[in-house]
């Protein structure tokens, strides 16, 4: 995992963390659980280009790992980024992530 995506996922966790602290301050334990919930409902979804970014952030790292990721497209029935179903991006990144 490239320290730009590591970096990312943490600072997402804590500005999660932070905002259910505040909230447990102000309301009772029952409506944060569900609040947080739906927050997590809402995320906004992984999308071709930041799946690109991270390739490119990848490849940059490590030269060796661009056959491996034509591979992994080709596993999955694709040629380059934007040819992968939009409902299979979290699955394929999550795969990308342990080249």
């Amino acid at each position: 995992m490239s320290l730009e995506l590591q970096i990312e996922t943490l600072t997402a966790a804590i500005n999660a963390l932070n905002l259910n602290i505040a909230k447990l301050g102000n309301a009772p334990a029952a409506e944060v659980v569900q609040e947080v919930a739906e927050e997590e409902e809402t995320a906004p979804a992984l999308t071709h280009k930041e799946l690109q970014d991270l390739i490119m952030s990848m490849v940059r790292e490590d030269m060796k790992r661009k056959p491996k990721i034509k591979a992994l497209l080709a596993k999955h029935s694709a040629s380059k980024v934007s040819d992968l179903d939009a409902d299979n991006l979290e699955a394929f990144k999550a795969e990308l992530v342990k080249l």
